[in-house]
């Protein structure tokens, strides 16, 4: 692992040498941007349930609660797909919390 270098003025007060800091880990989302699309265009047509639902974004999400107005929910498939594509950061997604842990999806 390569290591980045931080400002001089930083590196001057680390306790550990530079070449040991590591580099921040890069997030696990990835690009989407068909599913981000098509999840975009249904949108456009019909609202989502969760549409300012601030549930939606806890860090400590009720599942069964978000789950059953996912279930209810016109525009899940879209939602899902895009979701599964791109594996957001943070947030209740077509009745998933994310972030999802790899060794769970394996």
């Amino acid at each position: 692992m390569t290591g980045f270098r931080p400002p001089a003025v930083v590196a001057g007060i680390l306790t550990v040498p530079v070449a040991e800091v590591a580099e921040p880990a890069a997030p696990k989302t990835r690009a989407a941007p068909a599913e981000l699309d098509a999840l975009t265009a249904v949108l456009g047509r019909l609202p989502a349930a969760c549409a300012d639902d601030a549930r939606f974004t806890s860090h400590t999400p009720d599942v069964a609660a978000l789950s059953a107005v996912c279930a209810a929910c016109r525009v899940w498939r879209a939602c899902e797909a895009y979701a599964t594509a791109a594996r957001p950061l943070a947030g209740f997604w077509a009745g998933v919390a994310y972030p999802i842990d790899d060794e769970e999806t394996m």
